[in-house]
């Protein structure tokens, strides 16, 4: 008697677990099969019916590998970790990029000098259009500037003459 009423205050059983950020809402309703209480869980999707951008957290609750389902607190956690991890792996890219190119660069059989942090710093910005900070470059003297060597010669008007300059060796 106490689950009719229980039953009818609830809409028949259904209650609301909760909802995600795409706004679909996810239902559970309590079932005595043969004698054994069950619990039917399922979703209604916001939009089209779209399974593969259900969280997976969600999704371990729907499947029954997780009892309680997912509180907001707890998504919101997950995804400042998963949000956390990215710019990890963003970083971990670009150094092994910058390995990469240093590891080429010796096996190409060139100086010391050349694979200096500023060089791979400037072939990077040059590769990748980004920015990259240079703090600490004040201290490398003139000769090794690739910024000298990368730029166009100046000169006054009267004592350049167009197509006579070359790089430097």
């Amino acid at each position: 008697m106490l689950a009719k009423i229980v039953g009818f205050l609830t809409r028949n059983g259904k209650q609301l677990a909760g909802t995600d950020k795409a706004g679909n809402a996810y239902f559970r309703q309590s079932q005595t099969v043969d004698g054994a209480v069950t619990e039917k869980r399922w979703i209604k999707f916001k939009g089209n019916p779209d399974p593969t951008t259900v969280p997976v957290e969600w999704n371990s609750w729907l499947n029954g590998r997780r009892e309680r389902a997912p509180t907001p607190e707890e998504m919101i956690e997950l995804e400042a970790h998963r949000k956390a991890v990215k710019v990890k792996v963003a970083l971990l890219e670009k150094e092994e990029e910058k390995n990469r190119f240093r590891a080429k660069v010796l096996q190409q059989g060139m100086s010391n000098d050349d694979v200096s942090p500023r060089n791979m710093t400037l072939f990077l910005q040059q590769v990748s259009g980004e920015e990259v900070p240079t703090q600490g470059w004040e201290d490398h003297d003139s000769s090794s500037d690739v910024v000298g060597r990368l730029s166009e010669p100046k000169g006054k008007g009267d004592t350049f003459k167009p197509g006579t300059w070359q790089p430097p060796s």
